[in-house]
């Protein structure tokens, strides 16, 4: 199997698993697949490989520029988000100290999804807590390293201060009656549904037949 067949045949299997029923139990396990394709740069070299110039892109929220310049140390909590889970889109939520709005770059109604650049998308933010800020790489990697996706490891450096933070996190999040799900679990289920919602995914599964 060559890395494009590898790289196409992963992407259509978060298609049409990762969906607005899964289970943590699938998104742990399948956690492995997002970290090949986004951590270890798979996905990247397959698409160079396809002959294709610059960077897959992908559109998704876009916490930083909707935070700004905001002092991240009054937020309790902040969420990129953007995944459809039991038919509900969450994306862009925050809870502050104080009466305070985060002042971002998307005022009068704009858009916030923005389209980024794989690797701006793998290194962008998915969660800010108590000030730390927590980039999708760093999910993947707790996810799949530290939870047991891939192998399970307990221990944290005193400098791990995303893989903390995400200890830390809420264990629900709750939405009408579409019941709890785990905050850290919602992000990696938006990482994955925003990835193969891109155009440049979309087109590329078609072309390959999937």
């Amino acid at each position: 199997m060559s890395v494009i067949e590898l790289v196409v045949d992963d992407l259509a299997t978060l298609r049409d698993t990762w969906n607005d029923d899964i289970t943590t139990s699938r998104l742990r396990n399948d956690s492995g697949i997002l970290r090949k394709l986004m951590i270890d740069g798979v996905l990247g070299r397959a698409w160079k490989a396809t002959g294709r110039r610059g960077e897959l892109r992908v559109l998704a929220p876009d916490l930083k520029g909707y935070l700004g310049n905001f002092d991240r140390s009054k937020i309790v909590l902040a969420q990129a988000g953007g995944a459809v889970y039991r038919g509900v889109t969450l994306a862009l939520n925050m809870v502050v100290e104080g009466d305070v709005s985060p002042g971002g770059n998307y005022d009068g109604g704009e858009s916030p999804y923005r389209e980024q650049p794989l690797s701006r998308y793998t290194d962008g933010p998915t969660i800010v807590a108590r000030g730390v800020t927590v980039k999708r790489r760093e999910l993947i990697q707790y996810v799949a390293n530290k939870l047991g996706g891939v192998h399970y490891d307990e221990k944290r450096r005193a400098d791990d201060y995303a893989f903390r933070a995400l200890d830390n996190l809420p264990q629900q999040i709750v939405w009408n009656d579409a019941g709890g799900f785990d905050l850290r679990y919602y992000e990696m289920l938006a990482v994955g549904q925003l990835l193969v919602q891109a155009p440049d995914v979309v087109k590329w599964l078609d072309e390959q037949g999937r």
